[in-house]
């Protein structure tokens, strides 16, 4: 979902390293908070909307339950509850909730003066405080979501009904731990983990909503849990399923009273496991990413277009890789991550090992680098491969109810379902399509299908998804920027590395996790006050950073008291953004009022006159970009530009700095230019109707010039009054 890649890669990201930045100031923070509230709301939102829609088809009776498929349905229910469940995780692992009741007080503690503002939009501010408060620094955002749904189900479902969804979430539920109990042992990575966290997810929720605690099922999901003991989330968090099971599901959690010890016991033995193991694993896993770095190279040298046995090859090398690198980021992450949880300190050989799987990870990123274009050229062909095999089944499926006349008329639904699926999947794989095809070919009874067609359309559009999120996840995988929150084991690191064993191409591997923690601070640096930035962006819809007052326009026109108090409040935002975009911009005006002088003192007033040679200077610079642009296609690409705006920002700050900008403009230049343009087309087309075939060519080849000159002289205009609005 795209709700996952947003909370991971914004709200995530800002929340594990948050208290990396002790001394910033909350007011500072406040888009950011701001941001991660209105997620929050969101995913709530859209969590009780599809709850609603799913009590309403099992109340309404309108479609017939039997055979329809819910769990693509519940999955995603599933996912919104987990994200939520992991943000109220992650918001109590930090100061956040801290800093924020303190900021709280002090806001209460002033006056609307001290602000300034006026009472009424201070009271709207702590207002907006208080909501933010009750909905994320409460400490109870799962149970606050819990207690929304139970009123919803209680508002939209009878007795009976709770009955049949139920049982689609306890068959959802039951399924979902007999895979996992496979995977977590066969191919324990971070999405299989993740998917441990979801079931759990569900668990409590069909237990809260329905009261269906199967015990049956929770020692399964207890079995499930013992394997998958420590999932780790993001920096230094690691997700424990028994403690969210005691918090959420204390009667259940009671009967099996050992159940923390049994945990602890686990977590234990894996790292004892794993220390025992690491030397071993580390070699298979180098042999193993050898392999399949080899096969990379060797394979993605081909740019054709593939047949579908390369196809098949190709797709098979890239869900390899996608594993390996899943696997090993979870396996590194969880080991690393509970040591730092339980306190257990690591020995230097053992951090050195762990060194060792990093530059696997590293070299796996390098050779994805070397090929991403091939790769890229490869998935976009195996995803359209696929869609036209998913497409195909889908139509078969159609043809089949439209054969029988009296079918389709009695099973309307189902052909309308099936007819969103077709049309849904054509087109760009992106996960709103791919969605909308899941649903569509849920809601058409199982026993529609031909054979086995519905689990392999979903197979499909599993794959088309894994495949076009492939390079988004690799980088994840191969992504190191948690070592930041592990910034105590960098000395150790170089200090083996120079003073027992010198490996330079190790070193180089190394300064790319660094690049990692870097762009990681980079990023989160805007979500402290760069205003299961803003400011310009605002003002650019603004004609002028001068604007006449809206309140007074429309007092003039004896408008409505309501549309006086509207403008007004317009008047004072367009004022705020004004304000700081000014603020960001004050260099500008440092430029010029520093040089100014210099340039208007009387020893020079042979540049009195510069703004008639900008004439002749833009025809240089228009001959010289034509020529640096034919270049481009040339072999000897010496010279070779396609834009240039240093001429143009150089010209409007000479201007500028000599107070000639009104002494250019009554040149009338451009508009000169535009009407010589406009001249010589005239007079090529009056050509065009006499003449021998000689001239006609030749005429071609002016029009082609004239063409030329007119679109590199609007982009010189454009540039050059876009540079000039910086220094007004």
């Amino acid at each position: 979902m795209n709700i996952k890649r947003e909370a991971f890669e914004r709200h995530f990201c800002f929340l594990a390293a948050y208290d990396e930045y002790p001394n910033s100031d909350v007011s500072l923070q406040m888009e950011s908070i701001c941001l991660l509230n209105m997620f929050t709301s969101h995913c709530n939102e859209t969590l009780q909307n599809l709850c609603c829609q799913v009590f309403a088809v099992v109340s309404e009776g309108l479609i017939n339950l039997n055979g329809i498929q819910l769990h693509f349905i519940i999955n995603n229910i599933g996912e919104l509850f987990t994200i939520i469940i992991l943000l109220e995780l992650l918001i109590s692992r930090t100061s956040l909730a801290t800093n924020w009741n303190n900021y709280c007080k002090y806001l209460k503690a002033t006056s609307p003066e001290n602000m300034g503002t006026d009472k009424d939009k201070f009271n709207a501010i702590l207002g907006a405080i208080d909501n933010i408060t009750s909905k994320i620094m409460c400490d109870d955002l799962v149970q606050n979501t819990l207690q929304q749904l139970l009123v919803q189900r209680k508002n939209n479902l009878v007795e009976k009904n709770c009955t049949v969804v139920s049982m689609e979430f306890s068959q959802y539920i039951k399924q979902a731990i007999i895979n996992l109990d496979k995977l977590v042992q066969q191919k324990p990575n971070t999405e299989n983990m993740y998917k441990c966290i979801k079931v759990n997810a569900l668990f409590v929720l069909n237990s809260h909503l329905f009261g269906s605690g199967d015990k049956k099922i929770f020692k399964a999901l207890i079995d499930v849990n013992s394997k998958a003991h420590s999932i780790h989330i993001v920096g230094t968090t690691v997700w424990f399923p028994e403690q969210f099971l005691q918090r959420h599901a204390p009667s259940l959690v009671s009967s099996h009273s050992k159940l923390s010890q049994t945990m602890l016991k686990n977590r234990q033995a894996f790292m004892n496991a794993k220390k025992l193991s690491l030397s071993k694993d580390i070699a298979v896993l180098q042999n193993v990413c050898s392999q399949w770095i080899l096969n990379v190279e060797s394979i993605f040298s081909n740019n054709n277009k593939l047949n579908a046995a390369e196809m098949s090859l190709h797709a098979k090398i890239i869900l390899e890789g996608l594993e390996i690198t899943s696997t090993i980021n979870h396996s590194l992450l969880t080991f690393l991550n509970l040591h730092s949880s339980l306190g257990i300190p690591l020995s230097k050989q053992t951090l050195m090992s762990l060194f060792e799987i990093i530059d696997l990870l590293k070299n796996i990123k390098n050779a994805i680098t070397r090929n991403h274009n091939q790769i890229l050229n490869s998935v976009t062909m195996i995803v359209q491969h696929l869609l036209f095999q998913a497409a195909s089944s889908i139509q078969e499926v159609k043809k089949m109810l439209m054969c029988d006349k009296k079918y389709a008329n009695k099973k309307l639904d189902e052909l309308t379902c099936i007819v969103i699926a077709e049309q849904a999947i054509k087109g760009a794989a992106t996960i709103e399509r791919n969605t909308a095809t899941n649903i569509a070919l849920s809601f058409i009874p199982e026993a529609t299908y031909v054979n086995d067609t519905y689990v392999k359309l979903g197979t499909l559009l599993e794959r088309v998804q894994t495949l076009t999120n492939f390079l988004n996840n690799m980088d994840k995988y191969c992504n190191c920027s948690w070592m930041l929150s592990h910034q105590n084991v960098i000395p150790i690191y170089f200090e083996q590395l120079f003073c027992v064993d010198l490996n330079a191409p190790r070193l180089k591997q190394f300064f790319m996790v660094l690049e990692d923690c870097a762009a990681l601070l980079h990023k989160t640096d805007q979500y402290y006050g760069n205003t299961k930035h803003c400011c310009s962006d605002a003002t650019a819809f603004l004609p002028n950073l001068v604007n006449k007052s809206f309140k007074e326009l429309c007092e003039e026109n004896c408008l409505g008291e309501k549309l006086i108090e509207a403008a007004e409040n317009l008047d004072d935002n367009i004022s705020g953004l004004v304000s700081n975009f000014i603020e960001g911009t004050e260099y500008f005006k440092l430029l010029v009022d520093v040089f100014a002088p210099v340039f208007r003192n009387p020893k020079n007033v042979h540049l009195k006159n510069f703004f008639i040679i900008v004439p002749p200077l833009t025809l240089n610079f228009i001959e010289h970009m034509i020529l640096s642009k034919d270049k481009m296609s040339k072999k000897n690409k010496a010279g070779a530009a396609f834009t240039d705006d240093g001429f143009a920002v150089g010209v409007a700050y000479i201007l500028k700095l000599l107070d000639q900008d009104p002494s250019f403009e009554s040149l009338h230049w451009f508009n000169a230019v535009w009407d010589h343009i406009k001249e010589e087309r005239e007079r090529i087309n009056e050509q065009k109707t006499q003449g021998t075939l000689q001239l006609q060519q030749a005429l071609a080849l002016s029009e082609k010039k004239i063409k030329t000159l007119e679109e590199e002289f609007r982009l010189l205009y454009y540039s050059l009054t876009s540079a000039r609005i910086f220094f007004r």
